[in-house]
């Protein structure tokens, strides 16, 4: 607060410009400065230097200003200036509650907690990282917002369990950018009554088994173990078994159920596999005791075929398809790669899939459903027709699909798939991956099985075009391994 002494700026037509040198202090250049008794004395006289003349105003010059000038007035006042508002804003953390106590617990028991944390500041609150000082008998399990608006909460869910600890004592930090609070913590804690008798832990195992690749017809076995390894008695009282089909199953139990298990004690049971088909099955077991639950997933897949491969399914729908629908794939001479996308099945030859899998199952499924029973020539498979295309315009798609399977020990770069010439073109693909084509007037085309999976069994998928009158034929199809044909 400061106290301000002024004269408003008066026009020169009014001859007050003297009042105002005297208020201020101004003095015309080449003039002696007037002195503060100078200036009194002037004021009192009615006498007033300007521009290096003198003036003579009456005694009652002051109110005489006021009513000549009445548009300007003179301002004595109190003025305050109102302070910068230059604080900063900030976030404030607040984390509730501030300590998590649950005394003393049961054996086996859980539950969860949550923590709130709330933005109280000004400014967001980004909450970087949650973490337990020793993660014994607590896990965090939801962390809730990373930035919290002012006068906004997140939750944090922790959940406590008494098997996996002895004690529950633990330390919950978390950190923040409020510069006031960069770490707030939140103290854990619960205890086991000191009286209470020793708990007894269930496990099975394995933990999960894969049958692999079993052929249609045979019996395979596994045995699980199930174990008490705590220091405490516990009790099985139910096996449940489930599966996707009957071709798992779990065998009759050699002791009847409840298993009553001391520490280190120990039973059997057995799940077998005998495949029907060639599709894949899995199943689980699940032991429930009062110490606890455990699961054990079994998993296998049928193979339909022997030897190496099913043969070959041939599916020739002969019904010509418009391959000028869509700009993007325009067909332009004979065997264009641009073709495939035209057809029967809907999955475009693989072209663009962004499901490979899908996609590729798809294709498969339309094949195997139209083709009949598979062709298995004694070497090299020949397929020759005479062609429904009456115009460049259009085209017939005719599938060629082979099941194989590779040794588990096997080496998918050591193998190809080969072919003699072909009529328009082929597509060839392995698991849902174009390997590559082949065109009319191309003498051969070899392409590595590297994406065929060793112990398993794979799909090969050849798609022949016909885009033009007269012939539509693939020779010499056949597998190879280190330069020898694959038979079977």
């Amino acid at each position: 607060m400061r106290w301000q002494s002024s004269v408003a700026f008066v026009p020169r037509s009014c001859r007050l410009a003297a009042w105002a040198r005297i208020a201020t202090g101004a003095h015309h250049p080449g003039t002696p400065p007037v002195t503060s008794a100078d200036r009194k004395a002037q004021v009192l006289s009615g006498t007033i230097g300007f521009l290096g003349e003198v003036f003579m105003f009456p005694r009652l010059l002051p109110l005489l200003l006021c009513v000549g000038c009445s548009e300007y007035d003179f301002h004595n006042k109190m003025e305050t200036e109102p302070p910068g508002d230059d604080t900063p804003r900030l976030p404030t953390i607040s984390v509730t509650p501030s300590t998590i106590a649950l005394g003393v617990v049961e054996p086996g028991q859980t539950g969860d907690e949550v923590v709130t944390i709330a933005n109280i500041g000004e400014a967001d609150l980004v909450v970087s990282d949650l973490t337990l000082a020793t993660g014994a008998g607590w896990a965090i399990t939801a962390t809730g917002l990373d930035t919290i608006a002012p006068d906004e909460a997140t939750s944090a869910v922790l959940t406590w369990d008494s098997m996996d600890s002895a004690s529950g004592a633990d330390t919950l930090s978390v950190a923040s950018n409020d510069p006031e609070a960069p770490v707030v913590d939140v103290a854990l804690s619960w205890s086991l009554d000191a009286d209470a008798p020793p708990q007894g832990e269930l496990a099975i195992t394995p933990r999960s088994h894969d049958f692999g690749l079993v052929d249609v017809g045979l019996t395979q076995t596994v045995r699980f173990t199930v174990a008490n390894i705590g220091d405490g008695a516990l009790t099985v009282d139910d096996l449940q078994f489930s599966a996707t089909s009957t071709e798992l199953a779990m065998s009759t139990l050699a002791v009847p159920l409840p298993w009553d298990l001391a520490p280190g004690d120990t039973e059997t049971l057995d799940v077998t596999y005998t495949p029907v088909d060639d599709i894949s099955d899995e199943g689980a077991v699940l032991a429930r005791s009062d110490a606890g639950d455990q699961q054990a997933d079994v998993f296998g897949n049928g193979k339909t075929f022997d030897g190496f491969s099913t043969g070959w399914y041939v599916w020739d729908p002969r019904n010509p398809i418009p391959t000028t629908t869509d700009s993007d794939h325009v067909v332009d001479h004979h065997g264009d790669e641009d073709v495939y996308f035209y057809e029967n099945s809907g999955m475009h030859g693989m072209t663009d899939s962004t499901d490979r899998a899908g996609d590729f199952a798809i294709l498969r499924d339309y094949v195997i459903a139209n083709a009949g029973a598979p062709i298995v020539p004694s070497g090299p498979f020949d397929w020759d027709e005479s062609s429904t295309v009456s115009q460049f315009n259009e085209a017939t798609f005719t599938y060629f699909l082979c099941d194989f399977f590779l040794p588990a020990d096997a080496d998918p770069s050591t193998y190809t798939i080969e072919s003699g010439n072909v009529d328009d073109g082929i597509r060839v693909i392995v698991n849902g991956h174009i390997l590559g084509h082949q065109k009319l007037g191309q003498s051969s085309g070899a392409w590595t099985l590297e994406y065929a999976v060793p112990g398993a069994v794979n799909t090969l998928v050849i798609i022949l075009v016909d885009d033009a009158a007269v012939h539509k034929y693939v020779r010499g199809l056949g597998f190879w391994h280190d330069g020898a044909l694959v038979e079977g």
